[in-house]
């Protein structure tokens, strides 16, 4: 047993510090969704709470204003009976029908709001007098309620009847008459429009779904108050299974679906403790769970957004311990580290030197397939795919360390329907695109493409997701003279017109201030960057805004001239060299990306050296000089870790060769050198990562110089 022991603890490994890294992201994951789920469970369970206790309160309520109702009712009509009894002789068969009598029901009538009328019944049924008063006189020897007082009963409520005289839906209350000699004489209806009764109980806010019923001591509805309105109800007796098993307690409160409309509800009913009905109340769970509902959707929102920004920091701090590890560095390194910035920089570093592998074999793998196969249209999605990968790794790093912008040659057109079109998309706005073809400037695509989303998201904020935005592109010339003081030239003029209500004059001045915004929620950063990112491109950016409504953008960059000559001679330095016989010395330290190289202009007939860091360039320049063949053009990579990088490495070749041809390549896309590489000597940049056509039309471009 004990050298068993010994196995198993051998066996057993602590986790790396990577692995810790994941495990402790994984566990606060899990705490975090715990405690948002056992929230949104208490919130879900406080809510229904909080409605069982307005539908109790509500029915209480409804109670007592419905007690009072009829009360008020029945007092009338005891008023009206005891005046009657108090006239009525023994020996009279009749009620009297004198005025004083008449008086005292048209009081009662307008002391009574509730009741439609008072009437007065002889022995027979037959109308006596109605206040108001009727055009004709009315039987109704053949109501139940009237059989019912004959046969003895005090007094009845019924349930609700079409009215006779009205014409409309009412419900009775009668009490009984009796002569001295206790025989019955007639009886004194009270009558109520069962609208009104329809219009108190919609009277309480319950709610989109919610339901108010007043129903009989049977259980038949009398009104009710609901999604289709306030009604009266004649003879309609559906109801829950569940009412119908409470029926006869006093009060309760249950879940169940309405018969009547087929919504789910919250009840709670009281039974009226003088007057045979009960008041139902209800509210829908689909109304008083909205509120929850929105905070479970926000809770899911941020519990998202922080389970992939816990994840995404999971996976930089695991991708920084490997890092680590491959330069046989420890942790502290990690933990000196001044900014989040320097670590995306290391970070994109790696990933651009993979991505050119994949990016530059993928286009060597499309000149192999047939263009117009399915192999050869997947690997040009593929390619694309892999450029939109540089361009955010470029953006990423670009706003993290604020560099300057890398211009290389492009449309600005197609680049801006892409941002515009990106910015847009999902919002409710029309986007309107007017562009001008062949608008070509020396720009950085990236931080260009950033300032048209920036622009375009302000402009739908600014109209709240509807109207109407145009993004326009144009060519414009300043003369001489232009009375802002700008450089006279070609120029290319992006403008966003949006239709909102527009920009104050007191706010106008101080849009492009960093951190100003007028936005509950904005970080006033946006315009700010889009300034910042136009003047770095030696442009302009102004804004105007009516007092009609609606604010305009325009963005000045400079143009490429029409005539698109850059002034570059046509004969090749290297011209008398045949094409076989020229030599390309490739710096850096991935081996892959040498390999690439060689892939890449081995069809050209360029014989490609190897190097992997400054140091080794430097010696095999030298040997190719001594031994009288010469490179025709040097690729380094700015970047060697642990090594000369090629900025030094150029320093060295130049005092080898005053007239070295080099050019300067990066997975640092945003680094100083890049945006500045002819002032440091070099005679073009190639970011990476890059695909066949960029790097071979580079080598050209700077061998013909």
């Amino acid at each position: 047993m004990a050298n068993q022991g010994v196995r198993l603890g051998r066996r057993f490994r602590w986790p790396t510090p990577g692995g810790l890294v994941v495990l402790g992201g994984l566990l606060v994951n899990v705490a975090a969704v715990g405690a948002v789920l056992t929230f949104l469970l208490q919130s879900r369970a406080q809510a229904r709470s909080t409605a069982v206790v307005t539908t109790q309160n509500m029915a209480r309520l409804l109670d007592e204003v419905l007690t009072a109702a009829f009360d008020r009712i029945d007092l009338a009509l005891r008023t009206v009976q005891d005046e009657v009894e108090s006239e009525v002789e023994s020996e009279v068969e009749q009620p009297p029908d004198g005025a004083e009598l008449y008086a005292v029901m048209a009081k009662q009538k307008s002391r009574t709001p509730d009741l439609l009328a008072i009437r007065l019944l002889d022995r027979d049924g037959v109308l006596v007098h109605s206040e108001p008063l009727v055009p004709e006189l009315t039987s109704v020897a053949d109501r139940d309620y009237f059989l019912q007082l004959r046969q003895g009963a005090a007094s009845v409520v019924t349930r609700p009847i079409s009215s006779r005289i009205a014409k409309i839906p009412v419900m009775v209350f009668a009490r009984r008459l009796v002569d001295g000699k206790g025989s019955f004489a007639g009886a004194v209806l009270g009558v109520v429009d069962l609208r009104h009764i329809a219009e108190m109980v919609s009277d309480p806010d319950m709610g989109p779904h919610g339901a108010i019923a007043l129903r009989a001591d049977d259980l038949s509805l009398v009104a009710r108050s609901g999604p289709g309105g306030a009604a009266a109800a004649l003879s309609q007796t559906a109801v829950s299974g569940r009412m119908t098993e409470l029926r006869g307690q006093s009060a309760a409160t249950f879940d169940a679906l309405s018969p009547a409309d087929g919504v789910q509800r919250t009840y709670s009913f009281r039974r009226l403790p003088h007057h045979p009905f009960y008041i139902v109340v209800g509210l829908a769970p689909i109304d008083y769970l909205a509120t929850w509902r929105r905070q479970a959707a926000l809770a899911a929102l941020l519990l998202a957004g922080f389970v992939i920004l816990t994840s995404l920091g999971v996976w930089l701090a695991r991708l920084a311990w490997q890092q680590q590890q491959r330069a046989e560095e420890d942790l502290a390194r990690f933990q000196r580290v001044e900014s989040l910035a320097v670590l995306a920089g290391g970070i994109a570093h790696d990933f651009n030197n993979l991505l050119t592998g994949i990016a530059g074999n993928i286009s060597l793998a499309r000149e192999e397939a047939a263009p117009n196969s399915p192999a050869g249209e997947a690997l040009a999605d593929a390619e694309a795919a892999s450029m939109r990968a540089r361009s955010l790794t470029h953006q990423l790093l670009t706003f993290a360390r604020g560099g300057a912008p890398v211009k290389k040659r492009v449309d600005l057109s197609p680049l801006v329907v892409e941002a515009a079109r990106f910015a847009a998309h999902g919002a409710g706005t029309a986007l309107v695109l007017e562009t001008a073809p062949g608008l070509e400037v020396e720009t950085d695509a990236g931080q260009v493409g950033q300032v048209v989303q920036n622009l375009v998201l302000n402009g739908i904020q600014a109209m709240g997701s509807k109207g109407t935005l145009l993004v326009r592109t144009e060519r414009e010339t300043l003369s001489d003279g232009d009375p802002r003081g700008w450089r006279p030239g070609p120029y290319a003029v992006v403008t966003v017109v949006d239709s909102g209500p527009g920009i104050p004059p007191a706010v106008l001045p101080r849009i492009f201030d960093p951190f100003f915004t007028t936005k509950a929620s904005g970080k006033g950063l946006g315009l700010a960057i889009c300034q910042s990112i136009v003047l770095k491109h030696d442009g302009h950016i102004e804004v105007f805004s009516p007092r009609s409504g609606g604010a305009t953008f325009r963005v000045w960059l400079p143009a490429i001239d029409a005539s698109g000559k850059e002034g570059r001679p046509d004969t090749p330095v290297h011209a008398s060299l045949p094409v076989a016989t020229q030599r390309i010395l490739v710096m850096d330290d991935e081996a892959a990306v040498r390999r690439l190289v060689v892939r890449l202009l081995r069809p050209l007939n360029y014989e490609v050296v190897e190097a992997c860091d400054g140091e080794e360039t430097v010696a095999r320049y030298a040997e190719a000089l001594a031994a009288g063949r010469p490179f025709a053009a040097v690729l380094v990579d700015l970047t060697i870790p642990g090594g000369v990088g090629g900025l030094e490495a150029l320093e060295r070749l130049r005092q080898l060769d005053p007239e070295v041809v080099a050019v300067v390549s990066s997975g640092y896309s945003n680094d100083p050198i890049l945006a500045s590489w002819a002032e440091h000597g070099f005679r073009a940049v190639l970011a990476k990562p890059y695909v066949a056509e960029e790097l071979r039309d580079t080598l050209r471009r700077v061998m013909q110089r």
